[in-house]
């Protein structure tokens, strides 16, 4: 049976997209300048070594491709499952695997986006979140995490998708 898409959207995290080419271009300007010194011409005061800049750079390096893969929550709702992810950080939950369908109120939204590995009263469960979105909690049965919480711009709407879903494979 071929996949059908019944809902689909992209939340930018903000402050992602400000931050990922400063860090690009800093990684770039310590790298230009490690090579440029490397000539012997010093522009950097004597008592700072040159592979500094290299370091300086591979660190700031590291930070432009974090911001690079957190960026942007995609959510993608097809007639197999729901696949959440950051970049290259996706998980997919299939439909026989989701027992409950909640929307989250109150105080659990993020200052800045989380890690999709979370350990939480108790239980392990993955965090998809962008900071300002609603969130919705699915619980999950035969899994290593228990519940899976994730951003949406129309929590409402996601939730009646799931839960006709989850009407279908019980009756």
């Amino acid at each position: 049976m071929k996949e059908r898409e019944l809902y689909s959207e992209k939340l930018k995290l903000p402050y992602a997209l400000i931050m990922t080419p400063i860090f690009g271009f800093l990684s770039m300007g310590f790298f230009v300048l490690f090579w440029y010194q490397r000539g012997g011409v010093q522009l950097l005061p004597q008592f700072i070594p040159n592979w500094l800049n290299l370091l300086v750079s591979i660190y700031l390096l590291r930070f432009f491709f974090l911001g690079l893969n957190f960026s942007t929550l995609q959510l993608n709702i097809t007639s197999s499952g729901i696949v959440i992810g950051f970049g290259l950080i996706k998980r997919k939950i299939e439909w026989e695997l989701i027992e409950e369908c909640q929307i989250l109120q109150g105080g659990f939204r993020a200052l800045w986006w989380r890690l999709p590995i979370d350990w939480s009263r108790g239980r392990w469960r993955n965090v998809f979140q962008v900071i300002g979105y609603p969130q919705i909690s699915l619980g999950l049965k035969k899994s290593y995490f228990s519940e899976v919480i994730f951003s949406t711009r129309d929590p409402q709407r996601v939730k009646e998708i799931i839960e006709s879903f989850l009407g279908k494979l019980t009756s």
